[in-house]
């Protein structure tokens, strides 16, 4: 054998044609080609640095919303450090959302440099792919700036000469292609789609709705109010104030209030993997799993400053026993039968430091069988993570007006958020902005208690150094607005740490 490759030149070697399968360079020829990279770009939402499970860790362990003072494991010393702002380049959850929100960035700009290749593409299928594609960058850009700031921004598959000299870019470059890309995907994405297959696929509505986000970022609160203004005109409503919870624990996916969905599936197990079930949520924060500690909602007691997420709620909120579980004092359903939580005559497996009145443990995100919380049980069960709802898109319109000072029209489009909550807007003016402020603020803070906004929202209202040392956490004003670079990075690209 060696004799025979010894006869092979170096350069007709390594020139010769793949012909074991595709490459990057002929892989996107047919339509149905170009479907399954529009899969793979939605595929990196379920990887660990976004909807698997560092949502809510970037998004709520560094926030007065949780304690996370113990940890073990693969992951428990980065959850740990995020919550006491010791932070490092080599954070397990900042490394991941850096590298996964580039792989679907890419992927993105594989398809919109690709597509126009494509043999035989229908046109309504090429507006939606490039549509969703532009959605889906944006959204990974999106999620990239709001906490590191400037980076490298990639519109084009990056060559080989480029990879390791990218710099960053200004945070407002991305913030402007963020809104380029979201603007055109509203024209090209359909407002519905048909079949169950299509469920969780980007629509109009979502590309309005992010819009109505990413303007309140950019201080476009006009834009902000129309950008809400077209998803409210497509149809979307609140679901009932009493099936709140449901959103989150797998029995109403896909509802009338959903914008945009992650879709999780369940029977794959793998709960430490990159993308492998979506139980890698729930198992860390389970009632009855002995260490899942993790991310525990402050509760008076357990917080350096004694603050009580209970506080926040009015007394008829129906969204308080929607967001977290109150031991001795909440009552759920064991299989069709209403039980005291944790009912340890039904399950003697819940985890002691819940078997104390008054333990607060977080429910979003749990299935809705409580036979189901127990590792190994997670594999038959899918609980979807709502990434825009129909309740947002509400606050962020009421939030723009009152920045316009339409005191009066927020407080009209709060009042349905509200009302669905079970309150009402007794005692609130409609003529005080700087009221009106506070209470929407509190009222977002509510509304998506552990899905991951709380840190982010103080970081634009520029209330993080407020906030934060009050509840007793470890941030630093000038040092932590941002997360570092990863190491790794730093180490290929030394110009991105400048």
């Amino acid at each position: 054998m060696v004799m025979i490759f010894g006869l092979v030149s170096c350069e007709d070697f390594l020139s010769k044609e793949n012909k074991n399968g595709f490459d990057e360079s002929t892989y996107m020829e047919f339509s149905s080609q170009a479907k399954e990279v529009v899969i793979s770009i939605y595929d990196v939402l379920n990887y660990s640095g976004f909807q698997h499970w560092g949502f809510q860790v970037l998004g709520e362990a560094p926030s007065d919303n949780i304690v996370n003072d113990w940890g073990d494991g693969q992951w428990g010393p980065h959850v740990v450090n995020l919550y006491n702002y010791n932070w490092q380049g080599d954070n397990l959850f900042i490394v991941l959302r850096w590298n996964n929100a580039y792989k679907g960035i890419y992927r993105a700009n594989y398809l919109l440099s690709k597509i126009d290749e494509v043999t035989d593409i229908s046109d309504e299928d090429y507006n939606t792919y490039t549509g969703e594609a532009l959605f889906l960058r944006a959204y990974y850009y999106y999620s990239l700036v709001i906490g590191f700031g400037d980076i490298p921004l990639l519109t084009e598959i990056p060559t080989p000469e480029m990879a390791n000299s990218i710099s960053k870019n200004p945070e407002s470059e991305i913030w402007e292609q963020i809104v380029s890309d979201l603007e055109e995907a509203t024209v090209l994405l359909p407002d519905t789609y048909d079949g169950d297959e299509n469920l969780g696929r980007v629509t109009s509505g979502a590309a309005w709705g992010m819009l109505s986000r990413v303007y309140l970022w950019t201080k476009d609160y006009a834009g902000a109010v129309e950008a809400a203004n077209e998803v409210e005109s497509l149809g979307y409503g609140l679901v009932d104030g009493d099936e709140y919870y449901r959103m989150f624990n797998g029995t109403m996916k896909n509802s009338s209030e959903s914008v945009f969905e992650s879709q999780q599936a369940g029977e794959f197990g793998a709960w430490f993997s990159k993308s492998g079930a979506e139980g890698a949520i729930t198992m860390h924060t389970s009632p009855r799993v002995s260490w899942a500690r993790y991310l525990r909602p402050v509760n008076g007691t357990n917080n350096p400053a004694g603050i009580d997420l209970r506080d926040i709620f009015e007394l008829a909120d129906k969204r308080r026993k929607g967001s977290f579980l109150v031991s001795f004092e909440d009552s759920i359903d064991y299989g069709g039968v209403m039980g005291i939580y944790p009912d340890t005559s039904a399950f003697g497996d819940f985890r002691l430091d819940l078997q104390v009145a008054g333990a607060y443990n977080v429910r979003k995100y749990l299935p809705s069988d409580p036979a189901n919380w127990v590792k190994g049980r997670w594999t038959a069960f899918s609980t979807n993570i709502p990434l825009i709802r129909f309740s947002e898109v509400l606050i962020n319109k009421a939030e723009a007006q009152n920045e316009l000072n339409n005191v009066a029209g927020a407080f009209s489009t709060i009042e349905a958020v509200r009302v669905r909550a079970g309150l009402d807007m007794t005692g609130i003016s409609n003529g005080d902005q700087a009221a009106m402020k506070l209470l929407l603020e509190n009222e977002r803070r509510i509304e998506f208690l552990f899905e991951g906004h709380r840190w982010f929202d103080l970081k634009r209202w520029g209330k993080l150094n407020e906030a934060l040392p009050a509840a007793g956490l470890n941030y630093v004003d000038g040092v932590h607005q941002y997360w570092p670079i990863p190491s790794q990075e730093l180490s290929l690209n030394p110009g991105l740490g400048d």
